[in-house]
């Protein structure tokens, strides 16, 4: 501050500027949120044709999964990327003592506890489908970590 920088516009750049583009893709992925296990557990998905629609990039759904941990209930959040490599990107994100990096290492990925991913080759419905049924499980049992 003391060389001049405004405090105020940098948090006005930072934190509240988006593009139109943006928020519909933020609109479209939250329209496939799904709560399960009395809302415990969020999951959401993107996929590459919510992206041409909107004329984004995967880069634009940078901290889309932060809107699913944000419920209060939820105590893990799952996000599903379809990628053009026949990959399907999930992010995991937690809170409570719910260890995902240790969830995310069945699969070949990691992370720390309160945020991990993985990649998964195979369709987006089924990939889904697959880690919403372990994470459910995950949740209602042994996913609390040892700390």
């Amino acid at each position: 501050m003391e060389s001049g920088a405004d405090p105020a516009y940098i948090a006005q750049e930072v934190y509240d500027s988006t593009s139109p583009e943006k928020l519909s893709l933020l609109a479209s992925a939250l329209g496939t949120v799904e709560f399960h296990a009395n809302s415990r557990l969020a999951s959401a998905e993107l996929t590459r044709a919510m992206l041409e629609r909107t004329k984004t990039s995967y880069a634009d759904s940078e901290g889309f999964i932060n809107h699913l941990r944000s419920v209060k209930t939820v105590k893990m959040a799952v996000f599903f990327r379809e990628g053009s490599d026949g990959l399907i990107h999930v992010s995991l994100r937690s809170r409570d003592g719910i260890d995902v990096a240790t969830f995310a290492q069945r699969h070949g990925g990691g992370g720390h506890r309160l945020a991990a991913a993985c990649r998964i080759q195979g369709s987006l419905g089924a990939v889904r489908s697959m880690i919403v049924k372990e994470a459910l499980e995950y949740v209602e049992g042994s996913g609390r970590s040892k700390d």
